[in-house]
């Protein structure tokens, strides 16, 4: 794993051993199935009632794709999907959130459609200081071309 992903995952808090081999893993089926190098992660994560964090899903960006790992902690499910297709619509539902300036408290959601496949959409979900880190990929990967 290179060391932009090392650095996301101890930022965001979550690069115990388990994680981080976790992600390692499925970078590296992610890079063998699109053929592309991994460029970007996102672990997607929502906390519970009693504030305990959970980890959800895991999403790996190359140039051209987007691997999505469902509950990449306990299965080996995955969605993939081209970068290529053009978004329809962007929601963004956040709590405690101010772009580029997120909080522990912070929680952030992202629903997309797509024009291709308008009933086909896209849900991205973070807390704390991942919120941040979303709304980066969303900028970078999803609004530049709205």
């Amino acid at each position: 794993m290179n060391d932009a992903f090392s650095s996301y995952l101890e930022r965001i808090g979550q690069d115990n051993a388990s994680v981080t081999r976790r992600v390692s893993a499925f970078v590296d089926v992610s890079e063998e199935l699109t053929g592309e190098v991994a460029v970007d992660l996102l672990l997607e994560d929502y906390v519970d009632a009693s504030g305990a964090r959970t980890l959800t899903d895991l999403n790996v960006f190359t140039e051209s794709h987007l691997v999505s790992f469902v509950n990449f902690m306990n299965e080996d499910d995955m969605f993939l999907m081209s970068l290529r297709t053009e978004p329809l619509s962007c929601r963004i539902a956040k709590t405690e959130y101010t772009f580029g300036q997120a909080s522990p408290q912070s929680k952030l959601s992202v629903d997309l459609r797509f024009r291709d496949s308008p009933d086909v959409g896209a849900r991205f979900t973070a807390t704390g200081l991942n919120c941040d880190a979303l709304m980066e990929l969303v900028r970078k990967y999803f609004l530049r071309r709205t």
